[in-house]
């Protein structure tokens, strides 16, 4: 992020026109049609080496010309704000679109915990959304807002309950793997639209997302297979090492505070 964010003009830190600004301003709050794609986190191309200049230049080229396909030109024309919050919403493969903010990762790829803070939802309104996997192997889904100027809900995949009025609090929600596959998450401002999603979605299954295998957890949160070792194993370490501190410590009271007579005895034996 950084290495692209270095190649990307910030507007605000420059001295332009109020007329500028405003355009900054509104580019940042429209930001319909992004991110229409596959989750960039997956894309092996976006995430190659960058060990000389031209391999920099050639993945920063590769970033843009992504994003800007795929729906968000508008926030790259604000800059670096702009292009910050387009890569954001490309991991975890955040869409807006007509009235609401969709997210659209495949549940198989929620193995592992994300954190988004501070998605722009217009110009008052951030939204934070978490996604953990908890202690059965299955993702759930929280959403808080960090700030905001009106009311916000939210539904899972399907939109089949009632919408749930966000607060800075958070709200918790399961994945849902739908068939056709749709998004796992919906969040508005206008609750009447998220009703009448509930009957524009039209899917023929709704379930909560299978538990993840536990060596694909293991491999991601400890960088292998066999995972973290188990607590009983640590404390039996810890143990070991106890007592063998308490025999040494034996050993050496004994050594020095016997009496030297005994001391002479036992060395000077026939």
């Amino acid at each position: 992020m950084y290495a692209v964010l270095s190649q990307v003009r910030s507007f605000e830190f420059e001295e332009t026109g109020s007329s500028k600004k405003e355009d900054i301003a509104k580019a940042l709050t429209y930001a319909e049609g992004c991110y229409d794609s596959y989750h960039t986190l997956q894309a092996e191309n976006l995430w190659r080496e960058m060990s000389s200049l031209q391999q920099l230049n050639s993945l920063v080229t590769s970033w843009m010309l992504t994003l800007e396909k795929q729906g968000c030109h508008n926030l790259i024309r604000a800059g670096a704000s702009g292009v910050i919050q387009a890569m954001v919403l490309s991991f975890g493969s955040f869409r807006f679109s007509n009235q609401h903010l969709e997210c659209n990762i495949h549940p198989k790829f929620l193995h592992r915990d994300f954190h988004f803070r501070r998605l722009n939802y217009g110009n008052k309104t951030h939204v934070n959304v978490t996604i953990i996997v908890d202690d059965d192997n299955k993702a759930v889904i929280n959403i808080a807002l960090d700030r905001s100027d009106r009311s916000y809900y939210a539904c899972d995949g399907g939109c089949l309950d009632e919408p749930v009025l966000l607060t800075q609090n958070r709200r918790q929600f399961p994945v849902k793997l739908t068939e056709p596959l749709t998004a796992i998450l919906y969040i508005t401002e206008d609750k009447q639209h998220m009703e009448e999603l509930h009957h524009a979605i039209h899917v023929k299954e709704v379930v909560e997302a299978p538990a993840h295998e536990q060596h694909l957890i293991a491999l991601h949160r400890h960088g292998h297979q066999l995972g973290g070792l188990p607590t009983l194993f640590w404390v039996s370490v810890c143990a070991i090492i106890i007592v063998f501190h308490i025999f040494l410590c034996k050993l050496i009271i004994k050594e020095y505070c016997e009496p030297s007579d005994k001391l002479r005895y036992r060395y000077n034996k026939p």
